[in-house]
């Protein structure tokens, strides 16, 4: 009798460990799934391994992440208010809070943030870059005009040069040869000889800038 009853001890402490394990280890799954989910996607991204060794690697490390995290709930909270935690974060009100998580965390920070530039003193406005006006030296109120002004720098239109035949073309790579990069090009268009005579013609007229240049320098 006594030995029956010693069993059956055992037995309910045994049940009693693993119901307690499953609780933590729902509600681990219910609040922390998507977060770990993203951390082992991070570390397979890293590992050099076969696509079948990955997966034995990525169920080892989900064990062992999982395990972690539910041994600090164990230690946080009985077994009674685990099972309570995992009923209520089951139940639509709590599925409609973890949903509303991120949404809940960015609002409050920003209520957060706003309360603590009104305690110093400080306003929205007050973050904004002041806007002068160039002619008269007054700060303008910023608009989306001036900031467009700012922010977009002017581009100069550059005209294009007139190519009307082939000899406009030879005549414009005669002044700057270098506009086009393939040499393969200009050999085609205008022959080794030639071509060799355009950069000749373009040397000398780079020196003889350089020393009218020098010359006139230590007249200055």
């Amino acid at each position: 009798m006594i030995k029956s009853l010693f069993v059956l001890m055992i037995l309910c402490l045994t049940v009693q460990g693993q119901a307690q394990e499953t609780d933590a280890s729902q509600l681990v799954k219910l609040l922390h799934q998507t977060d770990m989910d993203s951390r082992l996607e991070f570390l397979q991204q890293f590992q050099s391994v076969a696509p079948s060794e990955k997966m034995k690697d990525s169920t080892a490390l989900a064990k062992s992440l999982y395990t972690g995290i539910e041994a600090v709930y164990q230690k946080q909270f009985t077994p009674k208010e685990l099972k309570g935690l995992y009923a209520f974060y089951s139940s639509p009100l709590g599925t409609k809070l973890l949903q509303k998580q991120a949404q809940l965390h960015s609002e409050v920070s920003t209520v957060a943030y706003k309360w603590e530039m009104e305690q110093q003193g400080i306003t929205i406005e007050d973050l904004e870059t002041p806007i002068f006006n160039d002619k008269e030296d007054e700060l303008m109120e910023p608009n989306a005009e001036t900031i467009a002004e700012e922010v977009a720098p002017k581009v100069e239109k550059i005209p294009l040069p007139k190519i009307a035949t082939l000899d406009d073309l030879k005549s414009l790579l005669r002044k700057d040869p270098f506009i086009i990069a393939d040499q393969n090009i200009l050999l085609a268009l205008f022959g080794k000889k030639e071509l060799d005579t355009v950069f000749e013609q373009l040397m000398e007229e780079q020196g003889a800038e350089l020393m009218e240049e020098e010359e006139i320098e230590p007249k200055q």
